[in-house]
């Protein structure tokens, strides 16, 4: 037998598995088909709502269908949550809301391209659908991801920033009760060169311009002695490499690289 709270949460919230009726191709005869999930049917703010639970299972759906309850009870009785129907909403609207608050600030289209890029990786990396899986361990586990394929300091900063960037907004903009990424902190660049910078010894000069000097007829040779196999594998005769880089143009190129 069924609790009170059990019959007052049926008037409040209805449970069910929707059916229609479909025609078989094969035998044309009516048949009946009913979903596999569970559905809630109440009535929220004057409209009535049909929400997809999500789940094959009773149980999963009476433990839905108590959190429903508990807010609509909640609202009835004054106690309002402020965050409850941003919480309700996929990340991906908040994400669009927050491209749209991008754009109208004076950011250039590259920058928010590439700033909006950056986070939906890390989203999706978290594998974040709502704002209750935003989460800054996951986030930090990310960024560490980077760290073992050997991204550098700046390419993780970038997504620290995108992240925190989106978690301000999120709090200033009240979707959310916190900024879920504040303690995501970047990352000290100088101590993470990939590089150092330093003057070219006397050596590394002479080999620079030796390949400056050089270059010019070093690639013409190539492409000629490219178009030669070309014609060798088109049955032409190829002749010699000298003769398609002439003396003339040897010369020319020469005092191209000196020049340069």
């Amino acid at each position: 037998m069924r609790s009170r709270v059990e019959r007052e949460s049926d008037g409040l919230v209805r449970l069910f598995r929707p059916s229609w009726t479909k025609v078989d191709p094969d035998s044309g005869k009516r048949q009946t088909k009913t979903s596999d999930v569970w559905y809630a049917d109440f009535q929220e703010r004057g409209k009535r709502i049909r929400k997809n639970l999500g789940t094959p299972f009773r149980q999963d759906a009476e433990l839905a269908r108590a959190r429903i309850v508990t807010r609509l009870r909640e609202s009835a009785a004054g106690i309002e949550d402020p965050f409850a129907e941003h919480r309700s909403l996929p990340l991906a609207r908040h994400v669009r809301a927050f491209l749209v608050a991008l754009r109208g600030g004076r950011a250039t289209r590259v920058h928010i391209r590439r700033h909006v890029g950056y986070l939906i990786e890390c989203l999706q990396a978290m594998g974040a659908k709502r704002l209750a899986d935003l989460d800054p361990s996951a986030a930090a586990a990310h960024l560490d991801s980077l760290r073992r394929a050997n991204k550098g300091a700046r390419t993780r900063n970038a997504r620290v920033s995108a992240l925190r960037s989106f978690g301000r907004w999120l709090a200033a903009t009240r979707r959310n009760a916190f900024d879920p990424f504040a303690t995501v902190k970047p990352l000290r660049v100088e101590t993470d060169r990939r590089r150092e910078r330093r003057a070219l010894t006397s050596a590394e000069v002479g080999r620079l311009l030796h390949a400056a000097r050089s270059r010019p007829l070093a690639e013409a040779e190539a492409r000629a002695a490219e178009e030669a196999k070309h014609r060798e594998t088109e049955g032409q005769p190829s002749g010699h490499v000298g003769a398609v880089v002439d003396d003339d143009e040897r010369k020319y190129l020469a005092e191209v690289g000196r020049v340069r």
